[in-house]
């Protein structure tokens, strides 16, 4: 070591620890050399006095000593210093980043972020579920926004990736000699996705465009009227909540098809899906053109949705639930909430019935064609209904009831009265089973 350069050295060890200052410095620092352990480690000793800097040396050299000989890890990080190193190096994309942040702020780091991370075992993570389901039951008042108080399979699925991630980061820089095994499964229930009928999502612009007017206070007029204009985009072009807000006008251009405009509108690749292009409703048109006429904000550059301030309009749902709450839509009937995430659904729903074809939609839509089976298959069922009958007969009532139709257009085309008929008939049918009978007698 330099003595010139540092001064005040103390060797131990046989020279396996030294104990020195550097310059403009009152701490001791200490330099470790332990057989086996490639190269120094080097630590502050956090103090002046030599007592206890060679105190700290000692016990830190012994330590990482018997790490080494029992193949212990030699660092140990919190969790949430293991998580902060992990996603600064993780390629993700925007949404990814997104969520898991999200998650990482909200659960992850509240459960297991003071965990050593060597201290984390099958056994901590198998309580995290059980931790994660109870949330908002045990925490209602923190239950605010798109929050579910129950977490949806595809969350927890998500949620198990991010910690499965940050555990193999952790293993491959030696903070822990082992992976624990995660033991949660996703359950492969299906449901179908809650939207509106027709008339309700008639009503509910119906609505929007009266409450968009009633206001006298600017921002708030601007405001309400981009609200009513986002709910008819979402629902007529299927694009995602987590994508429309980053949509440009220099994203959006107009085709003519048959004498009828639509959008073409491109969404970028730091999306869930990736970029593709949105073949939008000729409905959306109206959208566009509506907001370019109160819009403050129509460079190419600036957002199609925006704040009166020009910000991004990311979160609107707290406004859009309110409205559905007081037109009593919030709550489908099958007494599942409708976030905004049901006007995809809505979109999705429409077309199906409309007969655009799986595979176009879900291109459409940057879905795959097993998602829109699994979701919506109650509405291809529909959609298929001549194929899926296709060579049965009628049913024996409704024969019947076209037979009689049939007879009582007879009855009244002649002038005769079909009950009267009936009955005549209903009389020499009985008289020719008594002859019949008598007969046999």
């Amino acid at each position: 070591m330099d003595s010139n350069f540092y001064s005040d050295t103390y060797s131990y060890r046989e020279g396996r620890i030294l104990i020195y200052k550097r310059p403009n410095s009152n701490n001791f620092q200490c330099r470790l050399r332990i057989e086996g352990i490639r190269g120094y480690i080097i630590q502050s000793c956090k103090t002046s006095n030599l007592g206890n800097a060679v105190k700290f040396a000692e016990d830190t050299y012994d330590n990482l000593r018997f790490k080494k000989l029992n193949n212990l890890p030699l660092k140990s990080k919190t969790f949430t210093q293991i998580y902060n190193d992990w996603f600064a190096k993780a390629d993700k994309s925007e949404y990814r980043q997104d969520f898991y942040q999200s998650r990482a702020k909200l659960y992850l780091k509240p459960y297991f972020g003071d965990y050593d991370i060597k201290d984390i075992t099958e056994e901590v993570i198998d309580g995290y579920w059980r931790w994660r389901k109870n949330y908002y039951k045990d925490n209602p008042e923190k239950l605010k926004g798109n929050a579910t108080d129950t977490p949806s399979q595809q969350s927890l699925k998500m949620e198990k990736t991010a910690i499965k991630e940050v555990l193999e980061y952790a293993f491959r820089k030696g903070y822990i000699r082992s992976i624990p095994k995660i033991n949660f499964k996703a359950k492969a229930k299906t449901e179908n996705r809650d939207t509106f009928t027709k008339e309700e999502f008639t009503s509910l612009l119906s609505y929007l465009i009266y409450w968009s007017d009633f206001s006298s206070k600017a921002s708030d007029k601007y405001q309400r009227k981009m609200i009513y204009n986002l709910v008819k985009f979402l629902a007529f072009t299927g694009i995602r909540p987590s994508e429309y807000y980053k949509i440009k006008w220099k994203d959006i251009t107009i085709q003519t098809k048959n004498d009828i405009k639509l959008l073409y509108i491109y969404i970028p690749d730091n999306t869930k899906t990736g970029q593709r292009t949105v073949v939008s409703l000729p409905e959306a048109y109206s959208c566009y053109n509506d907001i370019k006429s109160f819009s403050k904000y129509t460079e190419d550059n600036d957002l199609f949705f925006t704040n009166y301030d020009g910000s991004s309009m990311k979160n609107f749902s707290k406004t859009y639930i309110k409205v559905l709450k007081d037109l009593n839509l919030y709550i489908s009937r099958n007494g599942k909430k409708r976030p905004p995430y049901s006007l995809r659904h809505y979109y999705a729903t429409q077309r199906l019935l409309d007969g655009v074809q799986v595979y176009d939609l879900a291109k459409n839509m940057g879905t795959s064609v097993d998602k829109i089976e699994k979701h919506y298959g109650h509405i291809l069922s529909v959609q298929k209904t001549a194929e899926l009958i296709q060579g049965a007969p009628k049913s024996s009532s409704q024969s019947m009831e076209e037979l009689e139709k049939r007879f009582n257009d007879t009855m009244l085309s002649q002038g005769k009265d079909p009950i009267s008929e009936k009955n005549k008939i209903k009389h020499e049918v009985e008289d020719i089973i008594k002859q019949i009978t008598n007969r046999k007698k």
